[in-house]
């Protein structure tokens, strides 16, 4: 039986979460995971994938279609803003997973680096 945590409870820890960021980072750092975050989250809710227990590859996706529109170096900073916020919250971290760097390396192929 999988246990499903309703929409709320995650954006309370999460929100939580970047309450206690509160004078250990500067003011636009947690503008920026807050942004970062709610963008990936949105995502995610449109697939209905859970943003802080996502596969590799559902993450990957993510990677993709931001590269559509977005250049590599807003695509690296966000990445760069979920992987603190899944440290932080100790959740898995899909960005330091193979198929995640690999589809990052041929975005940057792709597009060229920022």
């Amino acid at each position: 039986m999988v246990l499903k945590i309703p929409l709320g409870i995650k954006m309370h820890k999460i929100n939580l979460l970047f309450d206690s960021l509160k004078g250990a980072y500067a003011p636009n750092t947690i503008r920026s995971y807050r942004s970062d975050y709610m963008h990936y989250s949105n995502w995610c809710q449109e697939y209905q994938y859970d943003p802080l227990n996502i596969h590799e590859n559902k993450f990957s996706d993510y990677i993709l279609q931001m590269g559509e529109s977005l250049t590599v170096a807003t695509i690296q900073r966000r990445v760069a803003s979920l992987s603190s916020i899944f440290n932080l919250t100790k959740s898995t971290n899909p960005t330091k997973e193979p198929v995640v760097i690999l589809t990052f390396k041929k975005l940057r192929r792709k597009f060229g680096r920022p």
